[in-house]
């Protein structure tokens, strides 16, 4: 591969005036694939581990999961800093001409903000300084809009988790802080989520204690009366109010600021679950519940492909750091947790494949993460469900209707990665060969969704379900060691 760029003996590599566009949205589209070395560097990095001699000529790209194999790994054990993790950059600025260096530096930067940002903060500013040229586009997770602590404590409240099920309790006699430090959207929101959590709002705070808390009570009070109007019901259930907070923030009534907060105090609700200190399954499920939800408010808010690969990859950023991450859909997963855990993956796997959707819509590059993160949750769900044990008959419906939904969705992914036209990998040869890879894998899926179909589908989700563990995936292992928790 020619290289169109000087060879820089030593750092940095670009002059200040060089502008960075790291999206997805700004790299070549025939060069979409070296988006998966950068992202393979960034998780080297993490576990302390550089390359100083990566070069295309050492690279076997993978249509099929949107990686890299290295088939020389020159590797030393470092120290992460930005200095020294820049080096592996010298090889690729001098072997890949412009494009595929811009896509391996896009991934890298993007991967560095789930991998290297929690161990080592500012790690990216700090990367690109050294790296030089002045950022104009680089997606990043977006902060936190809202600390739902510091709303509780404005309205004299705190959170308590015991026996798996989350309450409030009153932390003093002081009037809430309704002045300048009370901000009436902020409180909204945090009343939303925790209704969302399931706490009775009305039941436990007194709204009526200031005009402003008022205000926010009446605006509280019209989203749940369109719930009551809509379930003809007056005690109204956490699941119903999500059904309708989602239906007005995708139609834009609810403000996005509002949705964006919402999900932030779900973000912040998971992670009080996960470090309670008495932790038990169901604290678990609690935080893999609201984070799940946060996804979904995530996903209804995005309007384009921007906003999707930023929003993408917030959710992605806030819930690695969550402990039961790295295990959820591994065989040393607590079987109680696989439901909740593959309801998570599926409502994931949804908002990536439709950010990749809208990208391919309304730009000439895809958003391909995106599709190969729906691909990887996707193909490790099914063969989660196929190794799970049947605990009691609703498990079984369950996980039937689970099992239809993603072979569903690997079957679009995978129809998507063989079809020529979008896919354009710098040598046709590779792509040739690859090709004959993933059509093996899509005889496993044109096998297994017929008999999903046969089986009665969604009108039969255990027979699915059956149906299911009777056409094993291949290789099931290779997912579960490797490639899976590089795309989740």
């Amino acid at each position: 591969m020619a290289s169109t760029q000087p060879t820089p003996a030593s750092l940095p590599l670009f002059p200040t005036n060089h502008p960075h566009r790291l999206s997805e949205l700004d790299l070549d589209p025939r060069y979409g694939y070296f988006f998966g070395i950068g992202y393979l560097l960034a998780i080297a990095h993490r576990d302390g581990i550089a390359n100083r001699n990566l070069q295309a000529s050492k690279l076997s790209p993978q249509p099929g999961t949107g990686l890299f194999y290295l088939l020389s790994w020159q590797k030393e054990e470092v120290k992460l800093s930005p200095q020294s993790m820049a080096g592996d950059f010298l090889k690729p600025f001098a072997t890949f001409d412009a494009p595929g260096f811009q896509a391996v530096l896009a991934g890298y930067v993007q991967s560095a903000y789930i991998q290297l940002e929690p161990l080592y903060p500012g790690y990216v500013r700090e990367f690109l300084a050294v790296i030089g040229g002045t950022p104009e586009r680089v997606p990043a997770p977006a902060p936190p809009l809202l600390d739902l602590a510091a709303q509780l404590q404005n309205l004299n409240r705190k959170l308590v988790l015991k026996d798996g099920h989350l309450s409030l309790e009153i932390t003093g006699t002081a009037p809430p802080k309704v002045d300048a430090e009370f901000q009436p959207p902020a409180i909204l929101s945090t009343l939303i989520a925790l209704t969302l959590s399931g706490i009775d709002v009305a039941a436990t705070i007194d709204l009526n204690t200031s005009p402003a808390l008022s205000k926010v009570g009446e605006s509280l009070g019209k989203i749940l009366n369109v719930v009551r109007d809509k379930h003809k019901a007056e005690r109204v259930q956490s699941s119903q109010v999500l059904g309708v907070f989602l239906g007005l923030t995708t139609e834009k009534v609810i403000a996005p600021v509002i949705s964006d907060q919402v999900a932030d105090c779900l973000d912040s609700l998971a992670r009080f679950c996960d470090e309670a200190t008495a932790e038990t399954s169901e604290h678990t499920r609690l935080s893999v519940n609201f984070a799940q939800t946060s996804v979904m408010i995530r996903g209804a808010g995005v309007t384009t492909p921007a906003d999707s690969e930023v929003r993408c990859l917030t959710i992605m950023a806030r819930h690695a750091r969550l402990a039961w991450f790295p295990k959820m859909l591994s065989p040393l997963s607590d079987p109680s947790l696989t439901l909740t855990e593959l309801a998570y993956a599926n409502t994931r796997s949804g908002v990536f494949v439709k950010g990749y959707e809208g990208s391919s819509q309304s730009s000439q590059n895809h958003l391909w993460s995106l599709l190969f993160k729906s691909l990887a949750l996707s193909r490790q769900s099914i063969v989660e469900i196929q190794q799970m044990p049947v605990i009691t008959e609703q498990h079984e419906t369950t996980a039937g209707v689970f099992a239809l939904s993603f072979s569903q969705r690997l079957t679009s992914a995978l129809l998507k990665l063989l079809a020529p036209q979008p896919i354009q990998i710098i040598g046709g040869g590779e792509l040739q060969h690859q090709s004959k890879d993933l059509a093996v894998e899509f005889a496993w899926v044109s096998k297994l969704m017929p008999a999903l179909v046969n089986a009665g589908g969604q009108s039969n989700p255990r027979a699915c379900f059956r149906a299911a563990k009777a056409a094993p995936y291949p290789n099931p292992g290779a997912f579960t060691s490797g490639l899976f928790r590089y795309w989740r």
